[in-house]
């Protein structure tokens, strides 16, 4: 648990989509991830679910969302109407079937409803298990077949249920007005987020916020940190080769530099993770890079990008020789993709190895060892329960 409260404490304010936090982001950060760790923690603290963009949500203190979202413009539109319908008690919490009751809707109604306010980032829940159901049902909610084939009843029943998020109860997020702040208590504000950006990185420059939410944008905190490195609080100079422009770090990540890295160390993260420098990268380091896809992963050992795995496994680039000691520790990407406790895949079908087809690759014979088998495209590993 202590382990899950630094990874997210550091992911704070970033904007994923809502499959990405349990399939590949938080999974690469644990050597063990469990759903229930992060449930325990929205029941036991403060830490809630955000909408920032379709089907994209971000995590945070309530207390922090100001960090992390612009101040409530004046009016009462249509959007806030509907809110209204759905949420009458600002401070209330309802179950769906509630919900339904109040606006007078149907439930398949009031799911399409509640989950267009949440990526509008003006409802959330009290569970990550809501995420879960809308994940695995598209986020959209099946209505009640009055077809013949659906004689039973309770079938019938378990197919309506499964496709809505009855799981939590949802609650409103309304922002706060910013207008009456002095100017003081604005630049403590643009301080506090980019402190967050410099715990999520270490180290700051233009292109690496440029997947941030708009309020974390360099444009938004350059002006601040030039200010905080006025006070000391943070360093700026060039700390990283080929990267244009000024940089940022704090004390902390400057430290960290200046002992000896986990040459070592193996690990695999996601080609949009925040860590990642896909789509982003200086001039230099682009053609090693793959593009910014969710399906694709990649393997580091130490400092040195060994692996690539594109389509989920489909189109491999492996960088080291076919008789390297350490290819078993790259391929363990595989397993932690195929035993991951959400929505785990079924099977990794390899069928390209550098360009070549897998069968005929010289690195065959090492998947085959890690449990791979041939198949009629290539090679398969499945899952095994």
């Amino acid at each position: 648990m202590e382990d899950l409260q630094e990874r997210v404490e550091q992911l704070f304010g970033w904007s994923a989509p809502a499959a990405a936090w349990e399939e590949s982001i938080l999974p690469a950060r644990m050597q063990t991830y469990r759903g229930e760790w992060l449930d325990r923690l929205m029941a036991e603290s403060d830490l809630i679910w955000f909408g920032s963009g379709n089907e994209r949500l971000s995590l945070a203190f309530r207390q922090d969302l100001e960090l992390f979202r612009s101040p409530a413009g004046g009016g009462k539109g249509e959007k806030q109407t509907e809110l209204d319908r759905l949420l009458p008690d600002r401070r209330g919490r309802y179950g769906l079937l509630e919900i339904a009751d109040l606006a007078h809707l149907d439930s398949a109604a009031t799911a399409e409803h509640l989950w267009q306010q949440a990526w509008e980032g003006n409802v959330t829940s009290d569970s990550f298990r809501t995420i879960r159901k809308g994940i695995v049902t598209g986020f959209s909610a099946q209505a009640v077949s009055e077809s013949p084939a659906a004689q039973s009843r309770r079938s019938g029943f378990n197919r309506w249920k499964v496709s809505r998020p009855l799981e939590g109860h949802w609650e409103r997020i309304d922002s706060e007005d910013g207008d009456g702040r002095d100017v003081i208590a604005r630049e403590e504000l643009v301080k506090d987020r980019a402190r967050q950006l410099l715990r999520r990185f270490g180290v700051l420059f233009r292109d690496i916020l440029s997947n941030e939410l708009p309020l974390l944008q360099w444009r938004e905190v350059f002006r601040t940190l030039r200010l905080m490195e006025l006070s000391g609080e943070v360093l700026s100079g060039w700390f990283f080769k080929d990267i244009n422009g000024l940089q940022f770090i704090s004390h902390e990540a400057f430290r960290m530099l200046k002992d000896p890295l986990p040459v070592d160390a193996v690990y695999w993260i996601s080609a949009t993770d925040p860590a990642s420098l896909c789509g982003i990268a200086p001039v230099p380091l682009r053609p090693e890079l793959p593009p910014r896809i969710a399906s694709t992963h990649l393997v580091y050992h130490g400092s040195r990008l060994v692996l690539v795995s594109k389509r989920l496994g489909k189109s491999l680039d492996i960088r080291v020789q076919a008789d390297d000691p350490h290819l078993h520790e790259y391929f363990a990407l595989f397993k932690d993709i195929l035993g991951r406790e959400f929505q785990p895949l079924s099977k990794i079908s390899v069928e390209e190895i550098n360009g070549e087809p897998a069968l005929g690759s010289a690195y065959a014979g090492s998947l085959k060892a890690f449990g791979f088998k041939q198949a009629r495209t290539g090679l398969e590993m499945w899952r095994e329960y």
